[in-house]
């Protein structure tokens, strides 16, 4: 969320504001990776991403998914 705001100094531009957005998205991309690559190595996962092996799981949580962002989109977006 902090990548979608403008929190840096200077114009608001793309070439302004660049650095501080594509190091917010990679940090949150390097906090994602590390996120899983935890939960995949300990005994008692927050999130058992081995039963998304399923198919028929993971199809019906990547429609979820789908679903819930179109409702929730223009919700997240109204404050930006």
């Amino acid at each position: 969320m902090l990548g979608l705001n403008h929190l840096h100094e200077g114009p608001e531009t793309f070439e302004a504001g660049a650095p501080y957005h594509v190091g917010m998205h990679l940090a949150a991309l390097g906090l994602l990776v590390l996120f899983v690559w935890r939960q995949l190595r300990t005994r008692r996962p927050l999130i058992e991403l081995r039963l998304l092996a399923n198919s028929g799981l993971s199809a019906g949580v990547i429609a979820n998914g789908i679903a819930h962002s179109s409702m929730l989109a223009t919700s997240l977006l109204i404050p930006f």
